[in-house]
């Protein structure tokens, strides 16, 4: 029998929780679910791309039964059990914790001696996504049993060292996944007196005296919020003496993970497990290797927080199902940049210029120009702007544009030096020979006036084209077209007809 160091990984996981659970963030949507590692993957096979950062806390528990092995008629059954967290400080690394603890019990007549196992495990995951949903990446997984509670035996400090490799792009519901590695395995060393346990206590111990190399593949479907599994791994045992391939521990796993909600953060999964393993011989004197049970259950709750804001979306393809949320991870901009140069004659920078930014009819900013004539409003709300330009001895520009986040809005505005005015002056009455205090209105400018009582008008107007319309009280309207000229005086008499 051995028991390990549920203790001191309790105290391990409990600080780990204190401190991970002091932050608060959004949950994202993970392209493959969570597995009782706290860590994405099928199910024993790792996912090695990077994602958000953020932390995770996963949990099991399952049931193993393992039929007749030592041939008397014995039955061996297994309760499993598991809690992790996991932390992912950049999105290329993982840092997981994991205590696994089990209880095996055994009947027939080869010893009947139950045994309590627990296990820490520390895994370190680095890993990055390439163009086509292509990820790579290794693990490195450090297994510390111990002797006695509490105790940490370091001469049989175990590691696995795993590559990985997955294809999971955001626009398929298939996501595949492989991993080759090598276990340096000297998890034997926390049993003492091997030959002195029962054959059926040999069986449960699952420890080896054999490294191992380490096979697996894997595929998840998902179809809506849930994601379907299947997978296989094999521990090949290797060195002197170790038994062949059949006899090392096979597994074939199928199951399926349920997302909760619309970012799919709470996780509900329920897998099954075969091993068709050659069963060994485990009598004294047999050096010892892992044995599995013939057939486990094994049902997982996990739960992820991020630390970025991240909006899930849900892709639905042409026969009408919706797949795996795709996740930006990119925190969306909502503000931008706008700067520019105001100039004047011949180029010249206009200092001192009023620049006003504003977004219907509403201020956004007001600035001045700079001895070089340049602005800048930073920190701006992304949308439409118009900007309104004033300055000392030019007429006023106005210019409009879009603010975005990606790239500064630009702006060259030339002002220009308002014209002479000319004078437009005239005289109206009737047909009749009274005056008449008629409206002049110059179109084009939206500019009106009113004649004098003695019918005379005057109004200094820029140069250009004009239409001009008189209208009197009582008289018909009359429109005229005008041409002013820069310092001239244009005369504009109009005699009126009266109204029917």
């Amino acid at each position: 029998m051995r028991i390990g160091p549920s203790r001191a990984v309790g105290w391990a996981v409990v600080t780990f929780v204190l401190w991970a659970g002091g932050v608060s963030a959004q949950i994202p949507q993970q392209p493959v679910g969570m597995t009782p590692s706290a860590m994405p993957g099928i199910w024993r096979v790792p996912v090695p791309g990077a994602s958000a950062t953020g932390v995770a806390f996963a949990g099991a528990g399952g049931f193993g039964y393992t039929e007749q092995v030592l041939g008397d008629g014995d039955s061996h059954t297994r309760l499993s059990g598991s809690l992790a967290a996991s932390a992912r400080p950049v999105r290329w690394l993982a840092i997981g914790l994991r205590a696994d603890g089990r209880y095996d019990s055994h009947s027939g007549n080869s010893g009947s001696d139950d045994g309590l196992v627990g296990d820490p495990r520390l895994l370190l995951r680095a890993g990055s996504t390439l163009d086509g949903g292509i990820q790579l990446g290794g693990q490195i997984g450090v297994w510390l049993p111990g002797k006695d509670a509490p105790s940490l035996a370091f001469d049989a400090l175990s590691v696995d060292f795993q590559g990985l490799a997955a294809w999971a792009p955001a626009s398929s519901p298939i996501a595949l996944a492989a991993t080759v590695g090598f276990r340096l395995d000297r998890s034997a060393a926390t049993i003492e007196q091997a030959d002195s346990l029962s054959r059926a206590d040999r069986l449960a111990l699952g420890v080896s005296e054999f490294n191992a190399v380490l096979l697996g593949v894997g595929v998840t479907y998902h179809t809506g919020g849930l994601e379907l599994l299947l997978e296989g791994t094999w521990d090949v045992l290797v060195g002197a003496g170790a038994p062949g391939a059949a006899t090392s521990p096979l597994r074939i796993a199928v199951g399926g993970r349920y997302g909760i909600g619309d970012t799919r953060a709470l996780s509900l999964g329920l897998v099954a497990e075969l091993s068709p393993s050659v069963r060994p011989n485990v009598d004294r004197g047999i050096a010892l290797v892992p044995v599995d049970p013939l057939v486990s259950v094994t049902a997982t709750l996990a739960y992820r927080f991020d630390f970025e804001h991240e909006t899930a979306t849900v892709e639905t393809h042409d026969d009408g199902v919706h797949h795996r949320p795709i996740t930006d991870r990119t925190p969306t901009p909502t503000t931008g940049v706008v700067r520019g140069q105001v100039t004047g004659e011949g180029g010249a920078a206009v200092a001192n210029a009023s620049v006003r930014l504003t977004r219907a009819g509403a201020a956004l900013t007001e600035l001045t120009t700079d001895a070089e004539g340049h602005f800048e409003a930073p920190s701006l709300p992304v949308g439409d702007v118009s900007v309104d330009v004033t300055a000392e001895g030019y007429q006023p520009a106005n210019r409009t544009g879009a603010i975005t986040a990606q790239t500064p809005l630009e702006l060259a505005i030339a002002l220009e030096r308002p014209l002479p005015a000319g004078v437009l002056r005239g005289l109206i009455r009737s047909f009749d020979g009274s005056p008449l205090a008629a409206t002049i209105r110059i179109t084009e400018l939206e500019r009106e006036i009113t004649a004098n009582a003695d019918g005379t008008f005057e109004v200094n107007v820029p140069p250009g084209h004009y239409g001009v319309v008189i209208s009197a009280r009582g008289h018909q309207e009359q429109r005229r077209s005008v041409r002013i000229e820069e310092q001239g005086v244009t005369v504009l008499n109009v005699d009126m007809r009266r109204g029917r």
